[in-house]
């Protein structure tokens, strides 16, 4: 069954072409219902693969899978059977938890890539239909399932050498053949099956590969997606004024700017120019315009979210784009849900309103673990964007702040997931002047900063108060209003002369920066008689040899003990 092949020989010279067509035939019948009775009785068993497979027979299936033959004309219907045999054995073997498996079958497909990915070669007339629809499905299916597996580093990188190292520009030729094969099957039915699979196979190349990335931006593949996005809006509009009610989750068009956004999604994922296109193109008011049904449908929902996270990191046009003011147009049509008071004119309204909606009552149709990935995703969108001025501008006039305050007053309550997020936020927020302002004007807030920072029993949550409170005290101009706090040196000291390095650290900096050409913050240090300790702990961090610690209490010690 692994060895044989329908080699070429002198022998075949005496056979006639009818002859030899009849003997493959019956040939590869036989290899399909070898494959097939492989297949059923490894589904219904798993502890057979190990017993029956070793590594040679799994590289000779992988081998037998990648064998096409020259002669076209010798691509019978039980050929393409075998293939889609032997492509859902080995996504069932890849399926099982069997690690050692999974690194020799991944090896393998790389190596064996360029033969199955050449079955996008064949004429598009051929590929729609029948057996070999089927084949290239499940073929693409597999191959999209081990980019998917192979994530550590060593095994990313084999795929990446594969697309974008290799001399015959891997990554540029088959995001070409799969592009010819997608537009010809984007104004099918989205549950296409073939359609399906090619843009998830899309979806895992654009992830992985350099090289696809940028022939999709060459090819104006953003700007067609996003076209493709406002035919579907403007769908699912016509569709809810015909139907008189919101789009059900199930709909297709709501599947389809599922797969979309997804696509795009990978596409702008660590890569600027991509996020450029996608800022300029007009993404952000169509998305706004989408946000009514992605509220009824938390996959559509959770894809968004992705999308602009993705975005905004690391990307400051993103995130202004993201805050920026969008006005309808006059011929535009947007639904409004019964929950929305009045338009809000951003997206980071409508992300900030996910997590006081959060704070509130639980979001409808939702399970506790999609709500808690929701409001995470919803916590990652607002972190990136309190990074411009725009964004902080918008988190100041929402009531983040506030409800920050009641997520961390609650008279009994436990460690949550939210207070890292919550605290992520004010962090990014207090490394600019504006931020720090904000925050020292709320009583409230910094009490609860310095309470955290004290007496949290999670260390984690203890550091990032720490953090906040370290960033608040290179504000130059509300140095008076922090050392009027009479817990703030206190709180700083206990971490200063604590045992970790890390926390001792950051406290020693904020009293630099608390004290560095400010005269009320020498006073107010030196009269909490905090010099011994600080002597103390020279010594201690001078017998650990940690230079970092040493020469930082040094200039603190310094800076003290001047007139």
């Amino acid at each position: 069954f692994f060895d044989v092949r329908p080699l070429k020989s002198k022998m075949n010279t005496n056979v006639t072409p009818q002859e030899y067509r009849l003997f493959l035939d019956n040939m590869f019948y036989i290899y399909t219902k070898i494959a097939q009775y492989l297949r059923l009785i490894f589904e219904s068993n798993t502890d057979i693969i190990t017993e029956i497979f070793n590594n040679e027979n799994l590289i000779q299936l992988i081998s037998l899978l990648a064998y096409f033959p020259e002669n076209k004309s010798n691509q019978s219907e039980n050929f393409w059977q075998i293939k889609i045999n032997l492509a859902h054995l080995i996504i069932h073997i890849l399926l099982q938890q069997c690690s050692s498996l999974h690194q020799l079958i991944n090896n393998t497909i790389v190596q064996h890539a360029s033969a199955l990915f050449n079955i996008l070669t064949l004429p598009l007339h051929t590929m729609v239909n029948g057996s070999i629809s089927v084949a290239i499905s499940i073929i693409l299916q597999l191959l999209s399932l081990s980019i998917a597996q192979c994530t550590l580093d060593q095994e990313k990188n084999m795929w990446k050498d594969f697309f974008d190292q290799s001399s015959d520009k891997n990554g540029i030729k088959i995001f070409d053949q799969l592009l010819i094969l997608y537009e010809n099957r984007l104004n099918t039915e989205s549950n296409d099956t073939l359609k399906l699979t090619v843009s998830n196979m899309i979806k895992s190349l654009l992830n992985i590969s350099i090289t696809a990335k940028q022939e999709a931006i060459e090819k104006g593949f953003i700007e067609s997606q996003i076209d493709h996005l406002k035919r579907i809006q403007t769908k699912l509009t016509l569709f809810s004024l015909q139907s008189d009610k919101c789009v059900s989750k199930d709909d297709t068009l709501i599947d389809e700017c599922v797969q979309v956004s997804s696509i795009l999604n990978n596409l702008a994922y660590d890569c600027s120019s991509a996020k450029d296109i996608l800022a300029a193109n007009g993404l952000i008011p169509f998305l706004r315009q989408l946000w009514c049904w992605a509220i009824v449908d938390v996959q559509l929902l959770n894809v968004i979210l992705l999308l602009l996270t993705t975005l905004t990191a690391k990307h400051g046009k993103g995130c202004v784009s993201v805050c920026s003011t969008v006005l309808p147009s006059a011929n535009s049509f947007v639904v409004q849900t019964p929950d929305q008071q009045r338009p809000l004119s951003n997206l980071l309204s409508y992300v900030l309103r996910l997590i006081t909606k959060a704070t509130l009552s639980s979001v409808v149709n939702n399970s506790a673990s999609s709500k808690n990935q929701t409001i995470e995703i919803a916590f990652d969108i607002i972190q990136n964007c309190s990074t411009e001025i725009e964004g902080r501008s918008i988190v100041y006039k929402s009531n983040f702040y506030q409800i920050f305050i009641d997520h961390f007053e609650r008279v009994s309550r436990d460690i949550n997931r939210y207070d890292r997020r919550f605290l992520d936020v004010i962090i990014n927020i207090t490394f600019f002047n504006d931020g720090q302002t904000s925050i020292l004007k709320n009583a409230e807030m910094f009490a609860i900063l310095i309470r955290i920072a004290q007496s949290s029993s999670s260390s984690v949550l203890q550091r990032q108060a720490l953090l906040i409170l370290r960033n608040l005290a290179f504000s130059s101009t509300h140095k008076a209003r922090i050392v009027s706090e009479s817990k703030y040196v206190p709180t700083i000291m206990s971490h200063v002369v604590s045992k970790t390095s890390d926390t001792a650290y950051i406290g020693l900096t904020a009293l630099w920066a608390l004290i560095v050409d400010a005269q009320k913050g020498k006073v107010a240090v030196r009269s909490s008689n905090v010099l011994p300790a600080l002597f103390d702990v020279k010594t201690q961090q001078r017998n650990k040899e940690n230079l970092l610690c040493y020469h930082a209490v040094s200039n603190v010690i310094q800076l003290l003990t001047e007139d």
